[in-house]
């Protein structure tokens, strides 16, 4: 990791990072900042894709209830009309 500034003078400068080499690539400040926005893209796609799935779901089985309960009921009702 290179940093911008000293950090043995002051020990914030270490968040100062102007580019990281990993496994034998570099990736500059640039490039870093890219990557982190791809993250927190994903991220916030992922939570809303939760919160989705946390709103819809109870819907759904409500839903499904509903038609359950339309259809037992339908059925009770031709069931007594024939008999």
């Amino acid at each position: 990791m290179l940093l911008e500034a000293k950090h043995l003078e002051v020990i914030s400068n270490i968040r100062q990072i102007d580019g990281v080499m990993v496994r034998g690539c570099w990736y500059a400040r640039a490039d870093l900042d890219l990557i982190l926005e791809a993250v927190a893209k994903d991220h916030k796609a992922a939570e809303t894709t939760r919160i989705i799935i946390r709103i819809a779901f109870p819907v759904a089985v409500v839903l499904l209830l509903a038609a359950l309960v339309w259809f037992v009921v339908r059925r009770r009702k031709t069931n007594q009309v024939s008999s």
